[in-house]
């Protein structure tokens, strides 16, 4: 829900109608490095993700994320959008995305369940992620018609301070054997 959907698969759009990027070959190579970003910072996640700690990068994936949508917003919300810094914003968002929130939920729903509900929570939580992807995906055009980019944007980075707040509240999994973790869960 927090948006990513709609960069990966609106980024030209939005930089062609929305971002003054002056031309469409402009906007589909900062599209592009849009998306080397999101490759190069998955990997990077696969390094850190052990490392650092599951519930640590998903909550700094989300506040990063958020600084960023609300600059991006800013700059949409402006009569002449610097075009650099829409990209940059979107880079550095994906950026956090695809180092934390991207691998670290999957990860996260892999552990979190108890053992004797795993395959079942897992395919719930799998179904309303993909749900949510759909849902964002499909309502982004008819968001940016009503709101405006910076308004869609302004949405997913509140989406985004909801998610800090919520994944601060839940346990840490690093480093623990999937009994310590359901243990977390009884009373």
């Amino acid at each position: 829900m927090t948006g990513i959907n709609t960069v990966l698969y609106y980024g030209s759009v939005i930089f062609v109608a929305h971002g003054n990027s002056g031309s469409f070959s402009r906007a589909f190579a900062a599209n592009v490095l849009i998306g080397l970003s999101n490759l190069v910072f998955t990997l990077i996640a696969l390094c850190m993700m052990d490392r650092i700690g599951r519930r640590t990068l998903l909550t700094g994936s989300a506040s990063v994320m958020c600084a960023a949508l609300l600059l991006l917003a800013f700059q949409f919300q402006r009569a002449h959008a610097d075009f650099a810094l829409i990209v940059g914003s979107t880079m550095l968002y994906t950026a956090a995305f695809s180092v934390g929130l991207g691998p670290g939920a999957w990860v996260y729903i892999a552990e979190i369940f108890p053992t004797n509900v795993r395959g079942r929570a897992m395919s719930i939580a799998t179904a309303v992620l993909w749900a949510s992807c759909i849902l964002v995906s499909n309502s982004f055009l008819t968001m940016v018609r009503a709101l405006g980019p910076g308004g869609a944007f302004g949405v997913f980075a509140g989406i985004c301070a909801i998610a800090v707040v919520f994944f601060s509240r839940l346990p840490e999994t690093r480093g623990r054997s999937l009994e310590e973790i359901e243990q977390f869960w009884k009373p």
